[in-house]
């Protein structure tokens, strides 16, 4: 998720666990995450700690699998996981190879154009 600077990012876990709750009633999610560093994430391993803390707050209880990165693409294409941690980076320090497949025309075949949050 995309948060625009100028929107106030208030978490309020008692009552995001209010409203999740009766929506949901328990949630248990399963998070694939990658055990090699990467340039865009050097600790997956923590980074998916961090965000098992996070979701804890507001009721939902993650389990951290930890995959390795050579077999993570295959089973992704099983569809048979919750969550997974991932990320991108570019082939240059140039914004162009970093805006562009985010806020080009081209990128909204791929869904993920956010030109409009901008």
């Amino acid at each position: 998720m995309i948060m625009m600077p100028t929107l106030p990012n208030t978490i309020r876990p008692r009552r995001e666990r209010c409203y999740a709750k009766p929506v949901w009633g328990p949630l248990d999610l399963k998070l694939w995450v990658p055990t090699a560093s990467q340039s865009y994430n050097p600790s997956p391993l923590k980074t998916a700690e961090l965000l098992q803390a996070d979701l804890a707050q507001v009721g939902i209880n993650v389990t951290i699998v930890p995959v390795e990165g050579r077999f993570q693409e295959a089973r992704l294409m099983e569809m048979n996981h919750d969550l997974t941690l991932t990320g991108w980076s570019t082939d240059s320090n140039d914004p162009d190879s970093f805006f562009r497949p985010l806020l080009s025309c081209a990128a909204i075949r791929s869904q993920t154009n956010y030109g409009s949050l901008v």
